[in-house]
């Protein structure tokens, strides 16, 4: 029997917070469970959990009990254990040297990339969960410009193939769910942005995350939960 250490990662059955973490994962080629869980209605209107909240959350032995969470077992029989999304995805950047080169400065620059593309998807959330979604479509995504844009003129400036450098980090991966979010909604959208148009294009095409969302794995929807105003539901 390998000596291999088993990684699980639970969250709902739904992207929005669990995404970039798959693709890191898939990437490397890393083999993991995902426990996916599904939120259940009430009679009265109210979500509940369902099987995380009512038999789970709190007997796992996790210090913080939230979803997303992550697993690791080892070996020798010990376990660690974390939740919160983007910590465990950081936690996977070290883990997998996606940090860029090293450096103090090139780590900042990685982390500061990152936090503009989990603003945006801030944004996504404000537009899709609140009802009225329909109507806030058509004007919602100029407030989505300034970001897009300043993601534009970064890339053509540094005329790199990825983000922060030549060589894939943690903010390529935090980037491409977002766009894809967005890409659902607009579906031309980036053709008025085609140095970001090229780069979701190249990082689907790397065979691990090519494959990853060719299977099963993977679906597009749902994005959010289920009582959000757009995404919650498979169409």
């Amino acid at each position: 029997m390998e000596n291999k250490t088993e990684i699980t990662v639970g969250y709902f059955k739904v992207r929005i917070y669990v995404e970039h973490i798959k693709l890191v994962l898939e990437c490397k080629q890393i083999p993991y469970t995902f426990e996916g869980y599904i939120k259940e209605q009430l009679p009265d209107g109210r979500w509940l959990g369902g099987e995380w909240y009512l038999n789970k959350k709190n007997s796992m032995g996790l210090d913080f009990p939230n979803m997303p969470y992550y697993i690791e077992k080892r070996p020798d029989g010990s376990e660690f254990k974390m939740t919160e999304s983007m910590a465990i995805f950081r936690h996977l950047g070290r883990k997998f040297s996606l940090y860029g080169d090293g450096s103090l400065e090139h780590a900042a620059l990685v982390d500061m990339l990152m936090d503009v593309a989990l603003e945006l998807r801030f944004m996504f959330v404000d537009l899709t969960y609140p009802p009225g979604f329909a109507q806030r479509k058509a004007e919602y995504l100029i407030r989505a410009q300034g970001k897009l844009d300043n993601f534009e003129k970064f890339l053509n400036k540094n005329g790199t193939k990825w983000l922060a450098g030549n060589e894939i980090t943690l903010a390529d991966f935090m980037l491409w769910p977002v766009l894809d979010f967005y890409q659902l909604i607009y579906p031309d959208f980036l053709t008025g942005y085609p140095k970001l148009k090229e780069f979701k294009e190249q990082f689907s095409a790397i065979p691990q995350i090519a494959a990853y969302l060719s299977s099963d794995k993977f679906s597009s929807l749902p994005i959010n939960s289920p009582y959000a105003d757009w995404g919650g539901q498979k169409v």
